[in-house]
């Protein structure tokens, strides 16, 4: 099991993910679950969830097709790619079962990059959106708990690497990292493994306690504010 979560922000575009990968026979072993391309005229990172063999082949497509794309004018940018990762991921490799990415892509000059997600060969414009961890309700209710509002890259990354944290504790399948990747206003991609602070596992147990703490005492106050 892959864990992607993925942030439009006001100035950019956050992946976070896990690191395991799982094959048959239960066979575990760490990759890098987020790729990016830095070509002249198109920039673009993509996590995916699923095998690694199909994501290898649509990111070498995404890299042809984004390469070449051209934005007129007078015509959204938005609209331009999302026809063309519709191309892209039109091929019958990305109609595999459980294969989803998330891809920021950034065009000079149109400033703020752009969130994508897909499924299989459904294409959807993304702002908080996280793959491959199924149903899992940790991940699930820690996502529509915490507020989506427009959050900074700095902010979304620190977020998008808890919630991998999370996920790396309580769904099977989930190890590693967390990977964090971030496309800015200037194109510029940032990888980084192993989360946004030191000692961070310990920082975020802590948050979890002083949140839990803060959530008891609004419970039991009906949700009333201290007086």
């Amino acid at each position: 099991m892959t864990v992607g979560i993925g942030y439009q922000c006001g100035d950019g575009v956050v992946l976070g993910a896990d690191k395991q990968l799982t094959i048959s026979g239960y066979y575990k072993f760490p990759t890098n679950k987020i790729y990016s391309s830095a070509q002249e005229n198109c920039r673009f990172i993509m996590g995916f969830s699923g095998s690694p063999d199909t994501a290898d082949i649509m990111f070498r497509r995404a890299k042809v097709g984004l390469g070449a794309m051209a934005i007129p004018v007078g015509v959204a940018p938005s609209e331009v790619m999302i026809s063309e990762l519709e191309q892209i991921f039109s091929d019958n490799a990305a109609n595999e079962e459980g294969f989803e990415t998330l891809i920021g892509i950034w065009i000079p000059p149109y400033g703020v990059p752009m969130l994508f997600r897909t499924s299989k060969m459904k294409v959807v414009q993304g702002y908080s959106e996280y793959i491959g961890s199924g149903d899992s309700s940790a991940i699930r209710h820690l996502s529509d708990f915490l507020p989506r509002d427009n959050y900074t890259v700095d902010e979304a990354s620190v977020l998008a690497s808890y919630l991998v944290s999370v996920a790396n504790r309580y769904i099977d399948g989930c190890s590693g990292g967390p990977d964090i990747c971030v496309l800015n206003m200037q194109g510029q991609i940032s990888h980084g493994t192993g989360g946004v602070f030191p000692d961070q596992e310990a920082r975020f147990r802590h948050c979890e306690v002083e949140i839990g703490k803060e959530l008891r005492a609004l419970l039991l106050r009906g949700g009333k504010t201290k007086e």
